[in-house]
């Protein structure tokens, strides 16, 4: 899934992260939909990345984290690392609704 790396590659260069999540919406819809389909580990940390930092606007942030909890412990250090990276958004977004 290459626009996942695309999405997360664009979003780092702007300075306002809503400009991207408007222009992506649908897209990023999409990708949540279709987690299963993502095997490149490149694409899962980007997809991992997107989640944890749009989980106000993504309505089942936490059903999607729990799909990433399930193989937690048999991937690369660089999904391992943006699972962590996602816990951290995901609770920082929930304790201060």
């Amino acid at each position: 899934m290459q626009i996942c790396l695309l999405v997360a590659h664009t979003d780092k260069q702007l300075t306002s992260t809503m400009w991207l999540w408007y222009r992506y919406e649908s897209i990023i819809a999409t990708l949540c939909e279709n987690l299963d389909t993502l095997d490149e580990p490149e694409a899962k940390a980007s997809m991992i990345w997107i989640i944890g930092e749009y989980a106000e606007r993504i309505d089942n942030a936490d059903e999607l984290l729990e799909q990433f909890l399930e193989t937690f412990p048999e991937e690369t250090s660089l999904v391992s690392l943006a699972h962590i990276f996602l816990f951290q958004q995901t609770v920082l977004y929930f304790t201060s609704c």
